[in-house]
């Protein structure tokens, strides 16, 4: 099932300027702060670092990328 699908039915709730914790298995360090939700259901987040990140998927490969999910 594509992203978009899933994200329809998005039980997570996203609200621009929410804090999310990356999971440790999602490869990234800290947390971001979702500066958009894009139509598509991906966000455009800024990490802790100051690295902004458009189009970024909650969800990849199967995997939740953030403790909040």
């Amino acid at each position: 099932m594509s992203w978009y699908k899933t994200s329809q039915n998005n039980p997570y709730n996203f609200e621009v300027g929410q804090k999310l914790t990356y999971t440790k298995k999602s490869g990234y360090r800290g947390w971001c702060t979702i500066e958009a939700i894009n139509e598509d259901g991906s966000l455009s987040v800024i990490d802790h670092s100051g690295r902004r990140m458009p189009n970024f998927k909650p969800v990849q490969m199967g995997m939740k990328m953030f403790e909040e999910m």
